[in-house]
């Protein structure tokens, strides 16, 4: 009789999205998994809130199917119910509105219309300009999608998208006011930081937004994700800090050469080196690169790991969760789901989400 091979063990570091869907998979593959994450609760929903009985997620997080096919469809195998969003846009710059749209079904499509076009008849009005850029771009986002074996052969595969508006000569108001605001927003960075995205990418998440199915969010909050990706997890060790990684010298059980997983606990137990047959940093690429370097490893291998994580960047952001309405626009009929604001002396955005008005309530 022929014996089963060992069971492969595999630690997995951090317990955001990427860590429990890695560490998931991993067990219903017949791994056998551990989860570490420092906080005391998992990641993803560590910083949610309940208010009046509902569960408020924090940050914000929803998603567009036809942007993400794969967390669709992972949702739908954890049996997640999903529920539409209102993710109306309005923005304002020096504390002036300057353009803002409305989420409006057509033919089963989520289009984004622009506000106030019945009143928007100067030719020369700053809103009638950026409506006609929004069109504009949509119409490129379209034929990128629709051809993009032409991308190649075109300079905005090579460009920023600040390169591509200058290019193109969309106008100040919709480059500066709007566009690279919604861009730093989306991705939590600075304007600056937003204005060196890859024109192709920009376009093809614009694309992909502004024509298909509405934005939605988990209808019990990420803690439902959560509950569902943890399940089945024998072995989810939280106040557990992982300090050091080292690869070789940790056989797990499956007959591999292993790594080592230097952990410390919150309780002042002290560190201790545990063995796996494999690790999953899923963490960010700094972090990655911290407990790399921690570790007593060396070689070229490991030289081009770190380089490649240290060159990812990073930039701080505040988050937070309040009811103070001196933030959102003077005028409430400006009001809309998510409400982005720029400064004359500031180098970053302010978005401001409404989540009554997000959720429907």
């Amino acid at each position: 009789m022929t014996p089963e091979p060992p069971t492969q063990s595999i630690a997995v570091v951090g317990s955001g999205l990427a860590g429990l869907t890695a560490a998931h998979f991993l067990q219903r593959g017949g791994r056998r998994v551990t989860l570490f994450e420092q906080g005391a609760a998992v990641g993803m929903d560590a910083a949610s809130l309940t208010v009046a009985g509902e569960r408020v997620d924090v940050p914000l997080r929803v998603f567009t199917p036809a942007y993400y096919p794969c967390l669709t469809r992972m949702y739908a195998h954890l049996g997640v119910a999903s529920a539409a969003a209102d993710y109306s846009l309005g923005v304002s710059h020096a504390g002036a509105p300057v353009w803002s749209y409305t989420n409006v079904r057509i033919h089963g499509v989520c289009v984004p219309v622009p506000d106030g076009l019945a009143s928007a008849t100067a030719l020369g009005s700053r809103r009638r300009r950026v409506t006609r850029d929004w069109v504009r771009l949509l119409y490129a986002a379209l034929q990128m999608q629709r051809m993009p074996w032409r991308l190649a052969d075109r300079q905005v595969a090579r460009q920023t998208i600040a390169q591509y508006l200058g290019a193109q000569r969309y106008s100040d108001d919709f480059a500066t006011h709007v566009l690279v605001p919604f861009v730093a927003a989306v991705m939590t960075c600075s304007l600056a930081a937003a204005a060196e995205y890859p024109a192709n990418a920009v376009l093809d998440f614009v694309g992909r937004v502004a024509f298909g199915r509405r934005v939605r969010r988990a209808a019990g909050g990420v803690q439902e994700v959560c509950r569902a990706l943890a399940e089945g997890l024998g072995d989810v060790r939280l106040g557990t800090s992982v300090v050091a990684v080292e690869a070789g010298g940790g056989d797990g059980g499956g007959g591999s050469r292993g790594c080592t997983v230097v952990v410390e606990a919150a309780d002042g137990s002290g560190r201790q080196r545990l063995g796996f047959d494999a690790v999953v940093l899923a963490t960010q690429a700094d972090v990655a690169a911290r407990l790399l370097a921690s570790g007593s490893g060396d070689g070229p291998l490991l030289a081009d790991m770190l380089r490649a994580l240290r060159a990812v960047p990073y930039e701080d952001a505040r988050v937070y969760t309040h009811a103070d309405a001196s933030v959102m626009p003077a005028d409430r009929a400006h009001w809309h789901a998510v409400n982005l604001a720029t400064h004359a002396s500031g180098a970053r955005v302010t978005s401001t989400h409404w989540l009554n008005q997000v959720d429907g309530r």
